[in-house]
């Protein structure tokens, strides 16, 4: 079994998919991942340019989302589906990874833990330094119950990017995103209310 399977949905990303996958592609380290494309009904050469890159990558394969929506949730769900991975991680079209992010995650995950939550940089469209790390991250470290309230408060980031989810959990609490914008909150909610361990691991994911 894969250690993690990374899934990017895609839609018009011309412009930034071509970097996002080939910082998935060219991870370090010994690490058994494969990489999930859905295409979201993208009517741009999106398609074209990952065929090109993943062409001879046996672990890389693009799927297509079987209904228009608003948002990448379903296409997201597509991914679920489809992994056999222990772990998911999701990642924007428009992100992209360190080439260490994944062997560091995976020697920082001695106990198999159900929830790694990770560090990342913001950057512009030019490339300056919009933000340096999360401000969160701390907060992993409080009691189940604190965690949960400081959700609600607004001082937990409610996004599943640079977050390593275990898929057992997912599947095993039948989690799944919803259509629409802001998917990302309710999905991490029911992340963080099933949790049963957490851990805290850093690397820097830049967007």
């Amino acid at each position: 079994m894969n250690f993690c399977s990374i899934i990017i949905p895609f839609q018009n990303s011309s412009l930034t998919i071509k970097k996002c996958l080939n910082s998935a592609i060219n991870q370090t380290g010994i690490v058994d991942y494969d990489i999930i494309l859905i295409n979201d009904y993208s009517v741009d050469n999106s398609s074209e340019i990952i065929k090109k890159i993943i062409k001879k990558k046996t672990n890389c394969r693009m799927l297509y989302s079987t209904k228009r929506t608003v948002g990448p949730g379903h296409a997201r769900n597509i991914g679920i589906k489809d992994s056999k991975s222990e772990y998911l991680f999701f990642l924007d079209s428009d992100d992209f990874l360190r080439t260490d992010a994944l062997i560091n995650i995976k020697k920082a995950n001695k106990k198999k833990v159900d929830l790694i939550c990770c560090n990342y940089n913001v950057l512009d469209k030019v490339g300056n330094l919009k933000k340096k790390s999360r401000f969160d991250l701390s907060l992993y470290l409080l009691r189940k119950k604190i965690i949960i309230k400081n959700f609600f408060s607004l001082s937990i980031i409610p996004q599943v990017i640079s977050n390593l989810i275990s898929r057992r959990l997912v599947s095993n609490n039948k989690i799944k995103f919803n259509n629409g914008y802001f998917e990302d909150i309710y999905f991490f909610f029911k992340v963080l209310f099933f949790l049963l361990t957490n851990f805290l691991a850093f690397f820097k994911l830049v967007k």
